[in-house]
């Protein structure tokens, strides 16, 4: 079984919808914290944030993936 055919199996649960709205909050979230300009002097945080971000993109786009 591959990951996306587990994600075909999972995509109608509620339970799934709630964590991919969960996961989507987390990386918006993430991107505001970015952009705020408290974040700017401190490359550690901003590097944090970015590899967070670039995390959450990763599972967004494997698990919300349409079907073609």
């Amino acid at each position: 079984m591959t990951i996306q055919d587990a994600v075909a199996g999972l995509k109608d649960l509620t339970e799934f919808k709630a964590l991919v709205g969960f996961i989507k909050e987390q990386k918006e979230s993430c991107l505001v914290d970015f952009m705020d300009y408290q974040h700017i002097d401190s490359p550690e945080k901003l590097a944090r944030l970015s590899g967070e971000i670039a995390a959450f993109h990763r599972i967004i786009t494997l698990i919300d993936e349409k079907d073609d």
